[in-house]
């Protein structure tokens, strides 16, 4: 029997019972994304060596991959 349960931090957990994994929910996780994408803005205009996040760039692509799949919507 399938589960689904919810948690506070934006996080739900679906799964079938010993096979069960978090997913993120994107209303909860987008706002993060921008925020981290700027901060990391920030910090590269005050010191060009600092190199870039990885995880800004995994937040670009994910807030590209939205832009362009909801485009059609």
């Amino acid at each position: 029997m399938e589960r689904c349960d919810s948690l506070a931090d934006g996080y739900i957990t679906l799964g079938v019972d010993s096979i069960r994994r978090p997913y993120r929910l994107a209303m909860f996780y987008a706002p993060e994304c921008l925020d981290t994408i700027r901060q990391n803005v920030l910090q590269r205009k005050a010191n060009r060596e600092k190199p870039t996040l990885a995880e800004a760039h995994f937040c670009l692509d994910c807030i590209r991959q939205t832009i362009q799949c909801r485009s059609d919507t």
